[in-house]
């Protein structure tokens, strides 16, 4: 059965075993853990290594049944050098998952490729997946320019991420999503938002962080997506709230983002 995976980024103020908790309590089956931060702001956690963090969240997925669905991010920067992630990739493989989501920093998408090539060569002792994210926002944004540097990189376990806003905002076409080979799409990234995108990076960049909507709360063609996803592909919910329930605490937003998520894709 596909696992329903809650998203470190839509609680990003609970450390990495009180995510196991919260997700467990709201009835999710997997989460995503931010071990590499997105932004300087980003907090970070004691995982690399036998800490007492890595140790307690071991406890924690094991007590709950609880899976790691992927970990984040590797990114893809001009100055990125062999082995910058090698804690990263040895705690996901700790932690029982096999995808690890990268993203590109880089304008120069040929050099871009290679570093992806590496972080595939060297997730592969691990047992690991890296899927590329594209999105507006960065420096790899469409899909066109994400399946070239995959293909670029030639390596047999590299992917493609599908994040529900971001595909929107690039303006992906369906048809060009279904086209994708299915062994590239190992999860997708589900959310809401309004049809009309913000008129500016800055709004782009503060909805994607901070202000998404819940599945079926919005004006995504979600249900034509889905169906031309895989069947079995696993869902990671990456709804940072907005506005009101944006404040409220994490246990609360867990409970909103799994009850939407169920409902919508239950068909209600």
């Amino acid at each position: 059965m596909p696992l329903l995976s809650l998203a470190h980024m839509c609680v990003l103020e609970l450390t990495p075993p009180e995510m196991v908790t919260t997700a467990a309590e709201a009835g999710f089956s997997g989460i995503n853990l931010r071990l590499s931060p997105a932004r300087e702001t980003d907090p970070i956690y004691p995982m690399i290594g036998d800490t007492p963090m890595m140790r307690e969240t071991l406890k924690r997925l094991d007590d709950t049944g609880i899976k790691v669905l992927d970990i984040e991010v590797l990114w893809l920067r001009p100055d990125t050098k062999p082995g910058a992630y090698k804690g990263v990739l040895e705690a996901a493989a700790q932690l029982g998952t096999r995808q690890v989501l990268a993203a590109g920093l880089d304008p120069d998408l040929a050099r871009a490729a290679d570093t992806y090539a590496q972080f595939c060569v060297e997730a592969q002792p691990f047992g690991l997946n890296i899927n590329l994210e594209y999105m507006v926002i960065s420096e790899v944004k469409t899909l066109a320019q994400a399946r070239k540097l995959v293909a670029d990189a030639g390596q047999p376990n590299s992917g493609i991420v599908i994040d529900a806003l971001h595909i929107n905002r690039a303006g992906t076409l369906l048809e060009d999503i279904a086209r994708i080979d299915p062994s590239l799409l190992r999860y997708m990234q589900l959310c809401d938002a309004p049809a009309q995108a913000p008129d500016s990076m800055d709004g782009l960049r503060f909805e994607a962080r901070h202000n998404r909507l819940p599945a079926g709360e919005g004006g995504l063609p979600l249900r034509a997506l889905m169906a031309t996803l895989p069947l079995t592909i696993d869902i990671s919910v990456e709804t940072p709230l907005g506005g009101e329930r944006g404040k409220l605490p994490a246990s609360q937003r867990a409970d909103i983002l799994f009850d939407t998520a169920h409902r919508f894709l239950a068909g209600d």
